[in-house]
């Protein structure tokens, strides 16, 4: 996994060197693109719309029947749904197969380069990791907890606090378990959005959010262009 994270940062160190923001949209879009060209080329566009279309009557006819009380007429338009069901599960088969390569090969690696980072404590002791980075610290209990570095270049800092750690900036959040600190989280990317998320009720969201937010769009979008069923 190691060489495929390093062959990615190898290839796109100019999009990386422009920020998060920019790689990650980039690499959605662009993952966007291949999912709808796969679509396109692994799939019969036109088996799909006359089972679509099938479907469609099938539907029609299976409620007027319902309604009807035709048990026997309704069962056998349910097995012919059924069927044209699992064809279409099949065609779509070797595309989902070539979404999951393509997803297994970016995903992982925004996450490595935009997640959070985890450390766990032992005896108030942790390790931060990052690629060749590992810097030791100590996490103080006074009145607010602190995180003091083993490393002089790095600021000792409190719960909620920014700090950079080689080319990283991290928001430090200290994690607590049955009132007592176990780990402390090192938070990475996050977007300010100018709109509030539904549901969630935020305007703030990691790489994992950034991704869906692009991708789900940009996706619709290719489809229609490329004329994907």
């Amino acid at each position: 996994m190691q060489i495929l994270f390093n062959t990615i940062e190898t290839l796109g160190a100019p999009l990386i060197a422009m920020g998060p923001i920019y790689a990650i949209a980039t690499i959605s879009i662009f993952i966007s693109f291949l999912l709808s060209i796969s679509y396109k080329l692994l799939v019969n566009q036109n088996k799909v719309k006359y089972i679509r279309t099938e479907l469609k009557e099938l539907k029609t006819k299976m409620n007027a029947a319902k309604k009807k009380g035709k048990e026997k007429e309704l069962k056998t338009l349910f097995d012919k749904s059924l069927k044209l069901n699992n064809q279409q599960l099949m065609l779509n088969m070797k595309p989902l197969i070539a979404s999951m390569v393509l997803i297994s090969l970016f995903l992982p690696w925004l996450s490595h380069a935009y997640g959070d980072i985890n450390a766990k404590l032992e005896d108030n002791k942790g390790i931060y990791e990052y690629k060749d980075i590992k810097e030791n610290f100590t996490i103080t209990q006074n009145t607010e907890a602190t995180i003091t570095f083993e490393n002089p270049k790095l600021d000792t800092v409190e719960d909620g606090a920014e700090i950079k750690i080689g080319d990283r900036t991290h928001i430090i959040e200290i994690k607590k378990k049955d009132e007592k600190i176990n780990s402390v989280k090192f938070k990475g990317f996050r977007a300010n959005l100018p709109f509030t998320l539904p549901i969630f009720n935020k305007n703030t969201v990691g790489w994992l959010g950034l991704y869906i937010i692009i991708s789900m769009p940009t996706t619709f979008l290719f489809r229609k262009i490329l004329n994907v069923q």
